[in-house]
């Protein structure tokens, strides 16, 4: 192994956590979920493929709708043995790759 070798594999990591399929379908499920309701219920254009809430009553039934979204997904993930922040870990990589699920929408 050369030098270099070496230097990378005692001091650089990769920084793209794994997410198992089970965490990744559900953490997917939840931002489909939501950006469908979030279609459903904002007035504004989409900014970037996303809804936009264009005033504070949007904003909260959209949240409102997240929350519960969240919490029952939670509910399914930890009976699959997986930690309530496992799964929000899981929900935040999955929000890094839209395009791998915003066409489902």
């Amino acid at each position: 192994m050369s030098d270099f070798e070496t230097f990378k594999t005692m001091y650089l990591c990769n920084f793209s956590p794994y997410v198992p399929d089970e965490l990744w379908n559900l953490a997917e499920d939840y931002h489909i979920s939501t950006e469908r309701f979030d279609r459903s219920v904002c007035t504004g254009q989409l900014h970037h493929g996303f809804a936009i809430p264009i005033d504070g009553r949007e904003l909260g039934i959209i949240n409102s709708h997240a929350r519960n979204t969240r919490k029952s997904l939670c509910m399914v993930a930890e009976r699959l043995g997986y930690s309530r922040r496992e799964f929000y870990d899981a929900i935040q990589h999955v929000s890094r790759y839209p395009a791998l699920w915003m066409e489902k929408v």
